[in-house]
């Protein structure tokens, strides 16, 4: 496998699974109202969009070496993740409100 395969992995593959799991496992964590789930859908915007390079940026200039990379790993996988969940937020509540309109 090469670097970029195992990187395509650790940031997308595993962030996807958690969320699958902590949706499926913690099914009371998911907004019930689409505003919610709008809300959420603006955090992830912008911890994606304005914190996320900000947050490795720091991580880069704090740290150096193995410890740099993996903790800038582990932060970005946490967003990621974040953004994940809210996306199958998204499905589930898109999905709810069309099976209601039926």
């Amino acid at each position: 496998m090469s670097t970029l395969m195992e990187l395509t992995v650790v940031l997308v593959v595993c962030p996807a699974l958690l969320a699958a799991w902590v949706d499926a496992r913690y099914p009371r964590l998911r907004p019930r109202e689409l505003r919610r789930t709008a809300i959420h859908l603006g955090v992830t915007g912008l911890l994606a969009f304005v914190c996320l390079r900000p947050a490795l940026l720091a991580v880069a200039w704090l740290m150096d070496g193995p410890a740099a990379r993996a903790t800038s790993v582990a932060v970005a996988c946490i967003v990621i993740t974040y953004a994940l969940t809210v996306t199958l937020w998204l499905m589930r509540t898109a999905a709810e409100l069309a099976r209601a309109q039926r």
